[in-house]
């Protein structure tokens, strides 16, 4: 028993891989496109995808991040009222009690900060 149906014809697992190939070569599938594609389309695509994500989520904007200078390195007003908030209602979470008492020690002029 031979895998050719006749002397002229292929193997039909040989027939099926060339019409594979052949559709996938073919410009019908998009994935295919080895041309780069422009930086500022691809951007805004993600940023649509990422507003998308967003508004499906529920997203709210907090606008308590802290953005500056490393800590202490000369930040403005604005930063270091942010950072002490920040530090102030980490007290939900572990440390709680040793925040309390730094922030204690430090209102009574024990810590220089």
């Amino acid at each position: 028993m031979t895998l050719f149906h006749g002397p002229t014809e292929s193997p039909p697992a040989l027939a099926f891989c060339m019409i594979l190939m052949s559709l996938l070569t073919s410009p019908s599938f998009p994935w295919q496109d080895h041309f780069v594609q422009d930086p500022a389309v691809l951007r805004e695509r993600a940023e649509a995808r990422r507003l998308a994500y967003l508004a499906r989520k529920g997203h709210k904007h907090d606008n308590s991040a802290v953005v500056g200078n490393v800590k202490g390195h000369g930040q403005n007003r604005e930063t270091v009222q942010e950072r002490r908030k920040k530090e102030a209602n980490k007290s939900t979470r572990a440390n709680h009690n040793r925040r309390v008492m730094a922030d204690r020690k430090r209102n009574k002029g024990m810590i220089p900060s």
